[in-house]
């Protein structure tokens, strides 16, 4: 049985030593992560598959919960 508990980890000392996390778009529609197209306005993305506007981005690891998508 596998745990659900996650380790927290103490801050660095020094900006530089926080790896960046990845940035994905999840389309709402397809219920699959995509490489989203930004549209004309600021933080509207389409998606490539369904030409549709309904795409979440966020880190991979807050998506993955938010939608409870499994790896």
């Amino acid at each position: 049985m596998s745990s659900d508990l996650r380790t927290i980890t103490p801050i660095p000392q020094s900006e530089d030593a926080i790896p960046p996390a990845k940035l994905v778009f999840f389309c709402k529609r397809c219920q699959e992560l995509v490489e989203a197209k930004q549209t004309k306005k600021k933080f509207t993305f389409r998606c490539p598959k369904c030409a549709k506007t309904d795409v979440a981005f966020g880190t991979e690891e807050s998506i993955k919960n938010y939608y409870r998508i499994k790896s």
